[in-house]
């Protein structure tokens, strides 16, 4: 056998070897839930006044639980959050199709999320992901209000947690 051919069987197995290793695939984009300290308590839908203070005392600590009792990291979380609590304490806002649009150009969330919601979320509360069933994840650019859906179509339940990166970033995994 010359030197061009075991060049080429080198080569060959080569990228045999790429290939079955998966660097080559490409990612997809998902978001993960943070630890308990870095997300609101889940509340139920539509927000009663307990659920919007909690809420706002966390947006206002800059998501950080341990920093809810302290003079607030984001002072202006009242009056840009507010309008969003609003929305989220009526139940005719609270239809699935209001957030999973692939155009947030229209709805009553267009001004506070610009992008479709993922629905690829890694939750370790959870024992497996529902895959029938799973929840909306929108960014606002600092923060992940994750939305799950109850029963006939309406969003039930809400987390929000800091976004790791920026919304237009998500983290990625190899599929």
């Amino acid at each position: 056998m010359g030197l061009s051919a075991r060049i080429v069987g080198l080569l060959s197995l080569s990228a045999l070897l790429v290939g079955a290793t998966g660097c080559c695939r490409a990612p997809f984009p998902f978001v993960a839930v943070r630890e308990e300290v870095l997300r609101s308590d889940t509340v139920t839908l539509p927000l009663d006044p307990q659920g919007r203070e909690h809420l706002l005392a966390f947006l206002r600590a800059g998501g950080d639980r341990d920093l809810m009792e302290e003079p607030p990291q984001l002072p202006e979380a009242d009056q840009h959050y507010g309008p969003l609590l609003e929305l989220l304490s009526s139940p005719e806002n609270l239809d699935q199709e209001d957030i999973n649009r692939e155009d947030m150009g229209s709805g009553p969330y267009r001004q506070f999320f610009s992008s479709k919601p993922l629905r690829d979320v890694i939750d370790a509360r959870q024992e497996r992901p529902s895959p029938l069933n799973p929840p909306y994840a929108l960014s606002d650019g600092r923060f992940w209000w994750l939305f799950e859906r109850g029963p006939e179509g309406k969003l039930s339940r809400l987390t929000v947690f800091p976004a790791m990166r920026k919304p237009d970033e998500p983290q990625e995994v190899l599929r």
